[in-house]
């Protein structure tokens, strides 16, 4: 579906997401020849503001499953994702930012900070009715 859209020229912002979600299959794949260059770059193509904090929470998504070297990285992506959600008013999203800067935060050993933003993704989720959030949080282990 990228190579037709992209064959078409059809709304660039969500193919540019769909080329970062590709990524993080990838990288969840095992692949460490991640081009994050390549995942800047469709970061900063973006013209479609609503996609922003999606297309940041992805990127950091990527970094911190290739390796730890990366974690600094993809900690100041969840925190560009969290502004542009907030800025957009994109609560669900934000509520998935808040989870991932916990597992951030967890993986770092920072507990106190995991709780606090992993409080605040329950709110949201509780708040959006989003079952299917809360339970991956149960799932994974992070609540």
């Amino acid at each position: 579906s990228i190579f037709v859209a992209n064959s078409a020229h059809i709304m660039p912002s969500c193919q540019r997401l769909n080329e970062l979600a590709l990524a993080l299959v990838e990288a969840r794949a095992g692949a460490k020849d991640v081009d994050i260059e390549k995942l800047h770059s469709c970061f900063s193509q973006n013209r479609f503001a609503l996609l922003q904090g999606w297309m940041a929470r992805l990127i950091a998504d990527v970094l911190l499953t290739v390796d730890e070297r990366h974690w600094s990285e993809a900690e100041n992506w969840i925190r560009t994702a969290i502004v542009a959600d907030s800025a957009n008013g994109m609560k669900l999203h934000l509520g998935r930012d808040y989870a991932m800067y916990g597992r951030v935060c967890k993986l770092t050993k920072r507990k106190g900070e995991a709780e606090s933003y992993l409080t605040k993704a329950v709110q949201i989720f509780r708040f959006c009715g989003a079952e299917g959030d809360l339970n991956k949080l149960t799932e994974t282990g992070l609540i």
